[in-house]
């Protein structure tokens, strides 16, 4: 019997152990597709991080392009500018030669004028000097009247030397009102005169020489003067006659002389008056072509340093503009890199974890693969193991207390300067600052972050978390488990959470965060929070009562709560 009994619960044992075994393997099996999930969506993870790496590869190499692009343009505008700028040498180089050239024509028009004026002294005193001397005798030889006696005949050439000297004498002492005849030397009666036009240019070049009483004589030889060469235009003496200079030059006396050359002096003057006339109308015109010329040249250059002081200022405007552009770009470039460096070395270390400790835990025997979970506390949570869970989380502003003011867009609440007079409806907090999420979850994994705001006198406490659909929302409420509330406190200095009634946790964190994530598994009954910034767990709580209802966030206002 007693073997029969032994027997039996060899069985019984037997049966157990194969029950377990059985249990054993399903969970290995269920652990099994749970692994090769987790490594399907890594690997989707590792495609889609390597699809994004290649996608910033080209948008920097676009980037890279563009930059390449606008230092070609603004290569092309450094040396647009040069080129202004050397056109604007030339430009400088043409006007001053312009100024030279309209220096050395007025030097010239000057050297010209001095010169005609030199040419026409000299030509005036030439007729002078030969034309004085023959006063006497063109006046002899034109006097209508009888021939003199003898003793005036004897003395006709010292008469006309003393006419000569009279009339030089007579202009310089301004007596012309003195009746006098010019040829005939017999007083008029006043009134009889008649105007003499080439006496009076006689006189005219007369004024500007001295006093040729004390030239009778040649210089040279001390002879009168009988004689004018024609190729010299002179007046010379016999000896000078027999010179090798005048030898042999046409010569004839000075009466024929005389009688020769009026008309010829006459035709000269008029001819020197035209040339002289034409001289003053050519200045005049070079003068106005001068001036013009001047006008224009000062216009064009005001013209030219005015295009290019604008063409300056605009392409340094647009240096200035593209270098703070490039810039910029560097700066945006530099920052992207720099952020999505930071953020695949968090998910591949992230990443790098969960594949060690899955490797870990396949190594484990059964016993141990099959003990329970270790708590999430204990572990470091990164943003990228819970891109599958993110949830849009937006606040019902029919459940926020009237001190609080809701953003339009659902996303930020803050508390308002006065109290709002709203209608007390059921689901309406009334005493605690506090607003619910419009969203409820009543199964699957979901998180989502915020950023909280409590620096304000009286108005330091914060909590974030969650709370079943049935929370009280009338009176006072104390957000611990066993009224239905799974949050974390926060203040300025501490961080803490309400286990059990009465009774408060500190957390590790030495200062409160302000980004903070909340994590629910609602199968789990696991509410877990974590800091957003560095992805350190600062709570969690385990095998919530969530009792089958719906579960809402919930944010104790301190000064402002921001949903990211």
């Amino acid at each position: 019997m007693r073997e029969l009994v032994c027997f039996a619960q060899h069985l019984l044992e037997a049966e157990a152990d194969l029950n377990a075994h059985g249990k054993i393997r399903e969970r290995i099996e269920a652990a099994s597709r749970e692994m090769s999930a987790a490594e399907e969506e890594l690997g989707r993870q590792l495609e889609s991080v390597d699809a994004t790496t290649e996608e910033l590869v080209v948008k920097k190499k676009n980037l890279q392009d563009e930059q390449e692009e606008k230092k070609g343009n603004l290569e092309r505008l450094r040396i647009q500018l040069g080129s202004c700028r050397r056109s604007e040498r030339e430009a400088r180089e043409m006007l001053e030669r312009a100024n030279r050239h309209l220096g050395e024509m007025q030097a010239e028009l000057q050297r010209q004028r001095e010169e005609a004026e030199r040419n026409r002294l000299q030509r005036d005193i030439g007729i002078g000097l030969m034309f004085i001397p023959l006063l006497g005798t063109i006046a002899d030889l034109k006097d209508p009247r009888p021939q003199r006696t003898q003793s005036q005949q004897t003395s006709k050439e010292a008469e006309g030397r003393r006419l000569a000297g009279q009339v030089n004498v007579t202009v310089r002492s301004s007596l012309s009102l003195v009746p006098w005849p010019p040829q005939a030397r017999d007083p008029f009666q006043e009134g009889e005169l008649q105007p003499n036009r080439q006496l009076r240019a006689v006189v005219e070049i007369a004024k500007k020489f001295p006093d040729p009483t004390g030239k009778e004589a040649c210089e040279k030889h001390e002879e009168l003067l009988k004689l004018f060469c024609e190729v010299d235009q002179t007046l010379i003496c016999v000896v000078c006659r027999e010179s090798s200079r005048h030898k042999d030059h046409s010569v004839l006396p000075l009466e024929e002389a005389a009688m020769a050359y009026p008309e010829q002096i006459q035709s000269r003057l008029e001819s020197w008056k035209k040339e002289r006339d034409e001289i003053l109308s050519d200045k005049s015109s070079a003068e106005n072509t001068s001036q013009e010329l001047l006008k224009q040249l000062e216009t064009e250059k005001q013209k030219i340093v005015s295009e290019f002081q604008r063409l300056r200022q605009f392409l340094e405007e647009q240096e200035q503009l593209l270098l703070a552009q490039l810039e910029e770009l560097n700066k945006e470039i530099e920052k992207r890199r720099a952020e999505y460096v930071a953020k695949l070395s968090e998910e591949l270390s992230s990443f790098s974890s969960l594949i060690s400790e899955m490797e870990q835990k396949c190594q484990l025997p059964a016993s141990e693969f099959l003990q329970p979970q270790l708590p999430v506390d204990v572990k470091k949570c990164t943003g990228q193991a819970f891109v599958m869970f993110v949830a849009k989380v937006t606040l019902d502003p029919d459940t926020a207390h009237p001190d609080l003011l809701v953003s339009a867009d659902r996303r930020r609440v803050r508390w308002g300067d006065t109290r709002q007079d709203l209608p007390d409806n059921p689901e309406r907090c009334d005493t605690v600052p506090c607003v619910l999420g419009c969203e409820g979850f009543t199964s699957g994994r979901h998180y989502w972050e915020v950023e909280v705001e409590m620096e304000m006198e009286g108005r330091g406490l914060c909590a974030v978390g969650v709370a079943r659909e049935s929370v009280g929302r009338k009176g006072w409420i104390n957000p611990e488990p066993e009224q239905g509330i799974w949050a974390g406190m926060c203040s300025e200095d501490e961080y803490w959470a309400l286990t059990s009634p009465g009774q408060s946790t500190p957390l590790s964190p030495s200062r409160a965060p302000r980004r903070i994530r909340v994590y629910l598994d609602y199968e789990e009954g696991r509410v877990a929070f974590f800091d957003a910034g560095c992805g350190d767990p600062i709570l969690t709580f385990l095998r919530a009562a969530f009792a089958g209802e719906r579960i809402r966030p919930l944010f104790w206002v301190g000064v402002s709560v921001r949903l990211l």
